[in-house]
């Protein structure tokens, strides 16, 4: 349930000095969280890596510092909390659900064991997620610019000697930018397989993950069966920022603006990457844009669920499993959870 966009913090680390200054560090205080015309309510707040707090409102991702994380050894007492936006979009957009919400139902105490880094796996999280907005971010912006580029185009009166194209502006920067976001999300996931299973995870680690989830877990396992499908683009994304950064002969990626052709038609921007193994025509950019973000969410939260589902422990006798949450009773767009068998039916856990 949203609560008021103001929290109170009460703190676990009370010291036995009784200066002026710890008295008022380790005194209990509520702030106010929210950039301006955000007025939204706090769905949750929680830790990302040992000192970082972030609170998510239904429009907005804050992180909030505390006195104590810029003066530890508390020689300032005038100091306050800071706020920062780090994410325009809160708990209502789908992607922060799946992604973000959908990791700390998964990355839940005990459910991995006591020796598993939950604060480490909810960190990757929300450094995938950042870059999945971006990537969206940046198709989303570039649409608005070609909408405006096209527009122009055709109320411009035509020249008699020939045609003005129009121009995207920055194309090639952007798609190098996405790629790059892309490769970073890529990039968390690899760090999360890391986190189960430690340095079987080499360099090439779509392949040494794959060869993990079919040597240490029972035939036809989740992450096996998922990793059919994941892999593909997985591989893609981390030949396409090799090609971007190292281009070859055979090993390169082609932008281009508009263009026009042997029809006399005007063709948007498109991207095209030329790969020995994972090639992709070329595309109209924008396209290339939606279809690469949009399957990176379904993976990054597949992955998540599909690790989970192969490591979780049972909770005495009771066997558990990851499953579809289903949709009447999903929360925050979180679409999997843990289940486990009571009275011969499967029940949600929390």
């Amino acid at each position: 349930m949203a609560c008021a966009a103001s929290f109170a913090i009460e703190f676990d680390h009370m010291t036995t000095k009784n200066s002026p200054i710890d008295k008022i560090r380790d005194a209990a205080f509520s702030l106010r969280v929210g950039a301006e015309g955000d007025d939204s309510h706090i769905v949750d707040f929680y830790k990302i890596g040992q000192k970082r707090m972030l609170l998510i409102k239904e429009k907005g991702i804050y992180e909030v510092t505390l006195p104590d994380q810029i003066d530890p050894q508390r020689t300032n007492a005038t100091l306050r909390p800071a706020q920062q936006r780090v994410l325009e979009v809160g708990a209502e957009d789908e992607t922060v659900g799946r992604i973000l919400f959908g990791a700390k139902a998964l990355f839940e105490p005990p459910m991995l064991g006591n020796d598993f880094d939950y604060v480490g796996a909810l960190s990757l999280a929300y450094s995938a997620l950042r870059d999945l907005i971006a990537m969206r971010d940046t198709q989303n912006t570039l649409s608005k610019d070609l909408a405006a580029e096209s527009t122009q185009f055709q109320n411009r009166t035509p020249a008699r000697d020939s045609v003005h194209l129009p121009s995207a502006p920055n194309i090639h920067a952007r798609c190098d930018s996405f790629g790059l976001k892309a490769h970073h999300v890529a990039k968390s996931v690899k760090d999360m397989t890391r986190l189960f299973y430690a340095d079987a995870i080499t360099n090439k680690w779509v392949d040494a993950l794959a060869s993990v989830a079919a040597s240490r877990h029972p035939p036809d396992n989740p992450l096996a069966k998922f990793l059919k499908d994941a892999a593909p683009l997985l591989l893609f994304v981390i030949n396409l920022r090799n090609a971007m950064e190292h281009p070859l002969p055979n090993q390169r990626v082609v932008v281009t603006d508009y263009s026009i052709n042997e029809s006399g038609n005007i063709i948007a921007p498109t991207i095209e990457v030329i790969h020995p193994t994972t090639p992709q025509s070329r595309i109209d950019a924008l396209e290339f844009m939606l279809r690469t973000t949009e399957t990176l969410v379904d993976v990054v939260e597949g992955m998540i669920a599909c690790l989970c589902a192969v490591n979780v422990k049972p909770i005495g006798q009771m066997q558990v499993v990851v499953g579809f949450v289903p949709e009447k009773m999903r929360r925050n767009s979180v679409r999997f959870g843990y289940f486990g068998e009571i009275g011969g039916r499967m029940v949600p856990f929390g």
